[in-house]
This record gives structure tokens, sequence and C-alpha cells, in this order.
């Protein structure tokens, strides 16, 4: 069973995510004069970020409740595989844009959480809403490894850098895996403990043809995500000629 409400607050996070990253290449790889260190772009980013996290929080959710009667052993394997699948597209991410820049490139991106991340959920799934705390702790474990320093590279996962560490994506565990944990909580909370606020009415209501039709950049996140990169900048390059990084 499909939630279109989950499909449309994707294809939300998604826009938001292509301004973004339309922004960012015309600035750095063009010159032009947008300041996308100001705090509302900076809010306009996390935000994406964050709703495409809580987001896969709360579909594991809705994934889980349909597997939860089924054997360990096939659980493990379902989202073993699941996680590795988005872990290996993530890594495709970070060999493309060594590529293009080996100084910037991705080593942890927001691929790499969350396949990473789908790892470990079943074994945080029977905390149900306590994930709300737990996300939380995270998230303030996050605060104090980002002020951490270290001299290899070997702790970037867990958000802590080394010297001139520099990227165009950096979603370590701490803080981020924290966020997916909230979402988590909240699809217990909305679709297992108290569904009774999805009323037949809203039911019908989200399930119009037009909320649909909303919803299908949503129901394919990641192939939008892995293609609208260089979709971009292959239409930019026929606009403004060759990219050079400006940063």
């Amino acid at each position: 069973m499909r939630y279109p409400e989950i499909d449309v607050l994707r294809t939300v996070a998604i826009v938001q995510m292509i301004v973004y990253h339309l922004l960012f290449d015309l600035t750095f790889l063009y010159g032009f004069p947008f300041d996308l260190s100001t705090v509302f772009w900076h809010v306009f980013q996390v935000s994406s970020a964050s709703l495409f996290l809580v987001l896969a929080g709360v579909s594991f959710v809705l994934s889980y409740q349909r597997v939860a009667t089924r054997q360990t052993a096939v659980i493990f394997r379902k989202y073993v595989l699941r996680g590795l699948r988005i872990v290996g597209c993530g890594i495709i991410i970070s060999v493309v844009t060594y590529i293009f820049d080996a100084h910037t490139f991705v080593r942890f991106g927001i691929l790499h959480l969350i396949g990473i991340s789908i790892l470990f959920l079943p074994g945080f799934y029977r905390l149900k809403e306590l994930n709300l705390l737990l996300g939380v702790l995270f998230i303030i474990i996050g605060q104090y490894t980002s002020t951490l320093i270290d001299q290899s590279s070997f702790l970037l996962p867990f958000g802590v850098r080394y010297a001139g560490f520099e990227t165009i994506d950096y979603f370590p565990l701490f803080p981020w895996s924290g966020v997916i944990l909230i979402g988590v909580a909240v699809g217990h909370c909305l679709f297992v403990r108290y569904p009774y606020w999805r009323t037949a009415s809203l039911d019908q209501l989200l399930r119009h043809r037009s909320v649909s039709i909303i919803g299908i950049p949503g129901r394919n996140s990641l192939l939008l995500y892995l293609v609208h990169q260089p979709l971009i900048i292959l239409v930019l390059s026929l606009m403004y000629g060759t990219p050079s990084l400006r940063m």
C-alpha cells in the first residue's frame, strides 16, 4: 500500500534539492552571483535534506510493517540487500565526483548515510517512539563530533573531519542518522500507533488523481537523485559552455 502524502512530500524535497543544486552549479561552476551562504539558503538546504531523511525513516516503518511476521533471516536479507544497493549508488556518486574534482568529491554523502542506516534500522524498530529521544541524542553527539579534528579520513562517516577537509556533499552518521531515527518515531506514531488521523474522507482526497501526479517524482526519488546533477550540468554546459570549478 502506497501513501500518497509521502510521495508528495518526497516531491517537495526533490524540487528543493534541484533548485539548490541548480543555484550551486551556477555559482561555483559559472560564477553567477548567488550567495548561498545566507541563513535562508542554509535553512533551505537543511530542510530539504531533513525532509528526505525523515521520510526515509517513515518509509522504513511502513516497509517493516509488511515483513514483520516473516522469519528474522528473511528480514535481515531484505534490508542488507537494500542498504548495500543504496550504498552502492553512493559509491557511484563518489567515483563520478572524484573524476570531476578529486579534492571536493563526495566521501560520505546522503546515499551513503541512508544505505548504512538501513542496515541497522531493524535493530531500532522495536524502540518505536523512543527513537525520537535516540535521534535527538545522535544529533547532539553530532554537534560534538563536528568540533573534532582527526589526522585521517577514517572517522569521516561519524562526523569527525580532518584538517583541510572539503566536500560538496557530507552527511555523516552523527548527526544525520538521528534525523532518520526521528522519522522512524514519527512513522510509528502516525501509521502504527495512531493511524486514525487518516480518515476515509482524507484518504479519498489524498488518492485523488492530481495528488498522484504530483507524487510521481517522489516515487522515483533515488533515480532522480542519481541523474539530476548530470542533467543540470549537461543543460548548463549547452547554455554556457564547459564548466570550471570556482570553489
